[in-house]
């Protein structure tokens, strides 16, 4: 395994590829999500409750209220006034008292319920997100594409979609280990995230492959992002940073399609997956689109 840092060069170092850590381990959602309902329930319980204590103590002073009132209307003994007075300002205090301790459980309450909502966010937020690259996952791809596949049909807008692979990719994890694989994949990762910035959503689709959607984007369009996506990936070189030593030219194949008026999701992907495929067959570092499946070759290749 490789062991030394691993450092980019053209301008992508470590410091940049730090960015996108995140934690690998992440929290069953599911157990996560059954957690926070858990002691959400409980809060709203203890909430419920207080509330409830606080009625009935409201209920209990008013008729203590009256009552005493009534007694000391009618009292004539200057003694007896003095204890009747005495009795409601020991019920005033000690409803004070309650009144005073059902805010501050309000307020732990309040608190509790806040720091679930943020937990609840940050758990949904990673169930969206790919653990090792920091991109979107294939279930938050999934939800974007829906989404965009619906408002390109309403506007009468291209939605195009791109499959992008890292060529070779095990052979970096069979000669370096999986750490510098995984370095590979970050920088990807990176590069894309950086490059589709205003353009597009990209996400990790599952091991080596990307995905970009790019919105109110035709194919001849996305064809010429697709090569500067090409040719930027391509500019990173790997290297060790202790001992400089080089480890080679990372580049990516890249498949292209467009939705169509009777598309599903699935036919679109296929196309894409299609055309990723010729871009492999016909010598890898090249974008393909789906024109280019009609005669087996791509139009544009490195």
């Amino acid at each position: 395994m490789l062991d030394q840092e691993i450092e980019a060069s053209g301008g992508l170092t470590e410091a940049a590829l730090t960015t996108v850590r995140v934690k690998v381990e992440s929290p069953d959602f599911e157990e996560a999500l059954r957690r926070i309902a858990q002691t959400g329930s409980a809060e709203l319980s203890s909430i419920s409750g207080n509330l409830a204590a606080m009625r009935h103590s409201a209920q209990a002073y008013g008729d203590t209220l009256v009552a005493g009132g009534r007694k000391l209307e009618n009292a004539t003994d200057p003694a007896l006034q003095a204890e009747l007075i005495s009795r409601l300002t020991s019920a005033t205090d000690a409803m004070v008292t309650k009144t005073q301790r059902l805010e501050n459980q309000l307020a732990q309450s309040t608190a509790e319920i806040e720091r679930l909502r943020a937990e609840l966010e940050r758990v949904s937020s990673e169930s969206r997100t790919d653990p090792l690259t920091g991109l979107p996952n294939r279930k938050a791809l999934q939800v974007y594409l829906d989404a965009q596949a619906a408002r390109s049909l309403a506007d009468r807008k291209p939605l195009t979609v791109m499959f992008c692979d890292i060529d070779h990719f095990k052979n970096f994890n069979d000669t370096w280990g999986h750490r510098l694989g995984d370095e590979v994949l970050r920088l990807v990762a990176h590069s894309l995230e950086r490059q589709s910035t205003g353009l597009g959503f990209a996400a990790r689709y599952g091991g080596e492959e990307f995905v970009v959607v790019l919105p109110g984007r035709d194919l001849e369009a996305a064809s010429d992002i697709g090569e500067q996506f090409r040719d930027f990936v391509a500019s990173r070189t790997l290297k060790v940073r202790r001992s400089s030593h080089a480890i080679g030219q990372v580049t990516m194949s890249l498949g292209i399609a467009q939705m169509r008026r009777d598309d599903t999701l699935e036919d679109l992907l296929e196309r894409a997956d299609a055309a990723l495929y010729l871009a492999k067959q016909t010598g890898r570092n090249r974008v393909c689109t789906e024109i280019d499946l009609q005669d087996g070759k791509c139009a544009r290749s490195a």
